[in-house]
């Protein structure tokens, strides 16, 4: 069972959440970080960052990847190491 959910997204775009074990594609146009997790196994950290451009919702972002990591059960560090990747 997996699926994904946004947990930060630019200004102005709409929050996404896809359907279990369906197949999801999502069209970003607008420039920032998206921040985004497997709800089911977001405590083994299994969640990404995606970057368009320039980040302009950085600190929001920012924030989301620190609240994400400090409820990592397993996969400690996985997303931080995305974020610092993030320019």
């Amino acid at each position: 069972g997996h699926w994904v959910q946004s947990k930060a997204v630019p200004e102005g775009v709409e929050n996404f959440l896809s359907e279990e074990d369906q197949e999801f594609t999502l069209k970003l146009t607008k420039e920032g970080v998206y921040v985004y997790t497997c709800p089911p196994h977001r405590l083994m950290t299994m969640s990404g960052v995606i970057q368009v451009g320039t980040p302009v919702n950085q600190v929001q972002a920012q924030a989301a990847v620190d609240e994400m990591e400090k409820r990592a059960m397993q996969n400690k560090g996985r997303l931080k190491k995305y974020w610092e990747q993030v320019k």
